[in-house]
């Protein structure tokens, strides 16, 4: 799925700011996708609206829509039969991928309150987080085991995806041994340069 902002640079202020919000929106699409466990129902072949529903516990013609959504920004194909299928975009979102960014998309996605707190975060010069929850992130997820455990999968994830690529770029000359503990759960990536 390419950004569907970039189908937009028309030149047009107006047409591109409305790429912008497409986005947006297509944000939302992939993190409903994600909440349904869409990729996992899908793992195994194509499958109806109407099958997809039934693995995930909702309803039928709201789970049409939301496929041919995602049809509409790239995760899924749709056959002639009505069926859908995955995508390799897609298959990012499986709970069995060790690089899955399932839990990255459904913590900063789902819930995740600094959004809410963001403007007005920068108005009073606050971290939007604490001015969302009136805590800090860890304070928070403290409390709530359940987000805590998506945001640390979403580290990890993002970690595991990212993780090389930064290691490849940073200097270690003289360096055995460089490692990174972080994700909240003190995950750690060691890579030795030779």
């Amino acid at each position: 799925m390419g950004s569907q902002a970039v189908a937009w640079k028309s030149g047009d202020a107006y047409e591109e700011m409305l790429g912008t919000l497409y986005d947006y929106w297509a944000c939302w699409t992939i993190c409903a996708i994600a909440d349904l466990s869409v990729a996992d129902h899908l793992a195994g072949g194509s499958l109806t609206a109407d099958e997809v529903a039934a693995r995930g516990g909702s309803a039928a013609d709201p789970t049409l829509r939301l496929l041919r959504a995602g049809v509409a920004v790239g995760v899924l194909t749709e056959e002639a039969d009505g069926r859908f299928g995955s995508t390799p975009l897609l298959d990012t979102l499986r709970s069995d991928n060790p690089r899955s960014l399932r839990p990255i998309v459904l913590s900063q996605m789902g819930s995740w309150l600094p959004w809410g707190g963001f403007a007005a975060g920068i108005r009073k010069g606050k971290t939007a987080f604490n001015e969302a929850a009136g805590k800090n992130i860890f304070e928070y997820l403290a409390e709530h085991p359940d987000e805590a455990e998506l945001f640390s999968g979403g580290m990890a994830s993002m970690t595991a995806v990212s993780g090389p690529a930064i290691a490849d770029v940073i200097d270690t000359s003289g360096v055995q041994c460089a490692v990174d503990v972080g994700g909240e759960i003190g995950r750690a990536s060691c890579r030795e340069r030779g």
